[in-house]
């Protein structure tokens, strides 16, 4: 059994003089083809194909740097096997994950809004600049997120020792480190909101990029923060190419702001903010050496990302030399 259809049509508007909205024309079509096979009463093979097309046209200002963009949509998506069915201990430092095969797919409707800027000759003969600001809000009905569950206990500090000594020492060395079991849970209805900025001017010696984000998600029954969503982040990169480009220089800057607000009752620790400065470079010394060195958190600052049980390591520097060999 087939079945086969079509749906082509076609809207022309005229505008004369000045109005709000151009003249302009939109057509489209599809097409699709399906077709059935029945083997007695327990199996049916069910094949389709669908081609569609969409053509959009009108008069009115076009603007070669600044655009517009909107979005509306809604997606959903099921439960991973991670989130259902994974049951273990996670390495150091080892906490309980907890399956929950009962978990509802989660649907989202979705907003977005960006202006995209491009210009040339901004500061300097030749620069190019390019920016970006997005504004989006997301309700998720179902939303799967990670919650702790069941009492505290404490595991050790220190990797390679078992955690089950912690039952009879807890709260001392090495078992200073509070956690709880972790489950993957539907929250009934989530709300996501926030901004995203970005920004780079580039020139023949260097460049410059700034980036930022502010994001806040919330459970809407309680008020209660979510648990994934990241601090508020900001970075800068500057760069400097001199020696001909042989040699290039550059730093980067990033400010993370504290996350404290906290749901009750959750094992996850709260971080301060902290500012990092990185150092980088290379130089070439010809078309067969090259040299590239890396200093990371330059100022040794101790710092713990969200979502970190230890601190992050405070001074890293890294160093390389490249030779290439003739092969003839």
């Amino acid at each position: 059994m087939s079945n086969e259809g079509n749906s082509p049509a076609a809207d022309t508007v005229f505008v004369e003089g000045t109005a709000l909205a151009p003249s302009g024309e939109r057509s489209f079509a599809g097409a699709v083809v399906q077709d059935e096979i029945r083997y007695s009463s327990w199996l049916r093979l069910i094949g389709a194909l669908r081609y569609d097309h969409d053509d959009l046209s009108g008069d009115g200002f076009r603007s070669s740097s600044l655009h517009l963009y909107g979005a509306s949509a809604e997606g959903c998506r099921a439960p991973s096997i991670t989130e259902t069915l994974v049951q273990g201990i996670h390495p150091f430092p080892a906490f309980g994950i907890r399956p929950n095969p009962n978990l509802r797919p989660e649907t989202a409707h979705n907003i977005e809004c960006s202006v995209n800027l491009k210009y040339n000759d901004v500061l300097l003969p030749g620069d190019v600049f390019r920016a970006k600001l997005n504004v989006f809000h997301n309700t998720v009905d179902e939303f799967i997120g990670i919650q702790s569950v069941g009492p505290t206990f404490f595991v050790p500090a220190l990797a390679g020792i078992p955690a089950s000594i912690c039952a009879r020492i807890p709260g001392r060395f090495p078992c200073v480190i509070p956690v709880r079991d972790f489950q993957y849970r539907n929250i009934a209805q989530a709300e996501r909101r926030g901004v995203e900025l970005e920004g780079a001017n580039e020139w023949g010696a260097g460049f410059v990029t700034l980036a930022a984000t502010h994001t806040d998600g919330r459970d809407r029954a309680t008020g209660e923060t979510l648990v994934t969503v990241p601090p508020n982040r900001l970075g800068t990169t500057m760069r400097l190419r001199i020696l001909d480009g042989n040699l290039t220089v550059a730093s980067h800057f990033t400010f993370v702001e504290a996350r404290t607000d906290l749901p009750a009752g959750t094992a996850i620790l709260a971080t301060e903010d902290y500012g990092l400065v990185d150092f980088f470079g290379s130089d070439i010394v010809n078309d067969r050496v090259r040299a590239d060195f890396v200093r990371q958190n330059a100022f040794y600052k101790r710092y713990t990302q969200y979502l970190n049980a230890l601190p992050n390591p405070s001074l890293t520097a890294k160093a390389a030399i490249s030779i290439k060999f003739a092969t003839h």
